[in-house]
């Protein structure tokens, strides 16, 4: 079972529907800004979710906005940071041709 009371908890979540929405749609796995889009989501749907429901320890006390703040945290940490960068960085800066990666 996994403990949505603390934001690691929330960041296993989040990647276990992630993991799964991406074996289900294919486009997803292929394509890194998909997965990170997906990944903050996700992160934010179930941190919502988690706050009006009033399950989380770390959620209480936080106003709307905060938990909203929060999931976009868990959403981008589930998907590893490293991964954001990359993704926003394939955007900004296509890959030349004959250029490797």
């Amino acid at each position: 079972m996994i403990d949505v009371t603390t934001f690691g908890g929330m960041m296993a979540v989040v990647t276990a529907i992630v993991t799964q929405f991406a074996k289900l749609i294919p486009f997803i796995s292929e394509h890194k800004w998909a997965k990170v889009l997906t990944s903050l989501g996700v992160g934010i749907a179930a941190t919502m979710a988690c706050w009006g429901l009033q399950v989380s320890d770390y959620l209480a006390g936080l106003v709307w906005w905060q938990a909203l703040i929060a999931g976009a945290a868990v959403g981008l940490s589930s998907c590893g940071f490293y991964d954001v960068i990359k993704a926003l960085w394939s955007i900004f800066k296509p890959k030349e041709d004959g250029a490797t990666e």
